[in-house]
């Protein structure tokens, strides 16, 4: 019982941590994008 417990606990550890990975990733890329867009976009023509 506790092996197949502590099997459970790791293999849905590791699932979880692999979506947040993930979502982390994906955050990321979503912030740089938008700072990029920022950086060359309208409020900068609007700031200067």
């Amino acid at each position: 019982m506790l092996s197949q417990l502590a099997m459970n606990v790791l293999i849905a550890t590791g699932l979880t941590a692999g979506v947040a990975i993930a979502c982390a990733r994906s955050i990321m890329m979503q912030a740089k994008i938008k700072t990029v867009r920022v950086r060359t976009g309208q409020h900068r023509r609007a700031v200067d």
